[in-house]
């Protein structure tokens, strides 16, 4: 032991009524001996003062670490007997409040520092933080921390923001709260149910606006638990359900729009492609028309599951399908095509005509390619080159226009115009020009984007009427769908509220929950959003 030094001098401030005694100094470690020099103390039942002193007792706890030692506090207390003969507690122990929590092997601040280390990286991550700051402590310890933080009262919003998360998506969800006037996070709730929200309403009446998704749990515990709120649908949200629409319209008549946009290759030499045009599988073509066999004779999706083993979503594809669907692969072979073209042409020029010798070459040198594509290019390539081929092959291979999916189709459609590629434009108005269901559902599309996007109330009434005239069952299932839902798409179209900040928030938590390594529990997870 040494005496104490001017180093330490003010370590403690005065009001604690504490003295330094001794300082132990070692390479990781700072061993501070310390007494309490008060002359009385309170009892913790009666709260009566007592000079009466009945013995002494050490505790040791560790501090925030100094000059990147560890600091462990070795502090001698004492013990006082009662001076009131009516309490039950004869003996008791001297408190520091202002330093350390009864029991406690940390002190306060310390205990503090831990629990930001926590907020801010949660347990795994904060643990091996709080080792290379000379303060270390367990993953679970970080976590007990933050749970010990007593639960803030969540304010009542003039303008709230209701939006669902996923604790595990497809299974568990929860709802996130937000004050849409400060853009802060008020509150969490365990489910997504139409109850637990109405019971959360109910406590925090004086809430004028509520903006959410289209989801009629939360629309229902609106419109129960403060039926003269304004709720306002989610802009962002009423363009994902058109999407979602249009989508559906493309895949039913997506042999349609291919004859639209590029002809078939004809069935003669040099007219195939490895990313176009393979026949149909005749099997999946007889279970196709099984499919829809059965459904015409009165059975249910769920009887068909049953008899095909096929899942629900194919099924119901099968039944809205113009024609069996070919689901062609290979697409992005097209891509890997315009990879190694470059290099197959090179090796041409230097007189290697050998698709297997080149295929090696190209492995040495890291570039991708199966067997099969670099043969079909070399054949390629060496009729562009008026090369005579070595022997006899099969059909050569040439570029045909690509054709997008439905769901880009149905992308490119609500796309703002201004953001549109060349070709973008250039596909649209092939198909605007076909006279095909495709036509309206691109006109429709364009129209309700557009709406959405410049907030015409006025020009609802007639986009629902002729969406509900019209020959498009999506379309109209989704006109059908803002009928029920018409005020709060009024309000969407007509209020500068929308769910953005919501989404902001809920892509926090999910970063949180991901970086918690499984340990999301709902407690946990409320107090670490609620409290970053």
């Amino acid at each position: 032991m040494t005496q104490p030094d001017d180093r330490f001098r003010g370590y403690f401030p005065e009001e604690l009524g504490l003295q330094i005694k001794d300082v132990a100094i070692t390479a990781q470690t700072v061993v501070i001996a310390i007494q309490s020099i008060q002359t009385r103390a309170c009892c913790p039942c009666c709260d009566q003062p007592s000079e009466r002193i009945h013995s002494h007792y050490r505790r040791q706890v560790a501090d925030l670490p100094w000059q990147g030692r560890h600091v462990v506090l070795r502090i001698t207390l004492r013990r006082f007997r009662c001076a009131n003969p009516a309490c039950q507690q004869k003996v008791f122990c001297e408190r520091l409040p202002a330093l350390l929590r009864d029991r406690s092997q940390s002190t306060t601040r310390l205990i503090q520092a831990h629990r930001w280390i926590g907020h801010a990286l949660g347990g795994e991550a904060g643990s091996r933080l709080t080792k290379r700051l000379s303060l270390p402590t367990s993953p679970d310890t970080l976590l007990r921390r933050i749970r010990e933080i007593p639960g803030r009262v969540a304010s009542t919003p003039r303008i709230l923001g209701v939006d669902d998360f996923a604790f595990r998506r497809g299974h568990t969800y929860g709802t996130v709260l937000v004050d849409l006037e400060c853009r802060c996070l008020i509150d969490l709730l365990p489910d997504r149910e139409a109850a637990t929200l109405s019971k959360w309403l109910q406590e925090h009446q004086g809430i004028e606006i509520v903006s959410r998704d289209r989801g009629t749990a939360y629309a229902q515990a609106v419109r129960a638990s403060l039926p003269q709120a304004i709720q306002a649908a989610d802009r962002w949200h009423l363009l994902k359900n058109l999407q979602e629409a249009l989508q559906k319209v493309f895949q039913r008549s997506f042999r349609t729009i291919r004859r639209a946009i590029t002809t078939e290759p004809q069935p003669q030499e040099a007219s195939m492609t490895t990313v176009e045009k393979k026949p149909i599988d005749q099997q999946r073509l007889r279970v196709f028309q099984q499919v829809r066999t059965w459904h015409a004779q009165g059975l249910s999706l769920r009887q068909i599951m049953k008899r095909t083993g096929l899942h629900y979503v194919t099924v119901r594809r099968y039944l809205d399908a113009e024609s069996c669907p070919d689901w062609q692969s290979g697409r992005r072979g097209q891509s890997q095509f315009d990879a190694i073209e470059p290099w197959i042409r090179n090796e041409l020029r230097q007189g290697n005509r050998n698709a297997a010798s080149i295929q090696r070459r190209l492995q040495a040198r890291g570039v991708p390619g199966s067997s099969s594509l670099v043969r079909d290019c070399v054949r390629r390539l060496k009729l562009e080159m008026t090369i005579p081929p070595s022997r006899p092959s099969k059909p050569l291979l040439q570029r045909v226009k690509r054709v997008p999916s439905a769901r880009a189709l149905s992308i490119t459609v609500i796309k703002h115009p201004d953001k549109r590629s060349k070709e973008e434009e250039q596909l649209l108005e092939s198909l605007r020009s076909d006279d095909s269901p495709t036509r309206d559902a691109i006109r429709l599309g364009e129209s309700f984007a557009a709406m959405v996007r410049d907030k015409k109330p006025e020009s609802l009434d007639d986009w629902l009427h002729d969406s509900e005239q019209g020959s498009l069952r999506e379309l109209r299932a989704f006109a059908v769908s803002l009928r029920r839902d018409e005020q709060a798409v009024r309000a969407a179209l007509s209020l500068p509220w929308s769910n953005g900040p919501v989404e902001g928030h809920v892509n926090r938590l999910k970063f949180i929950k991901r970086s918690m390594f499984g340990r999301a529990k709902f407690d946990l997870l409320k107090a670490r959003v609620l409290s970053a």
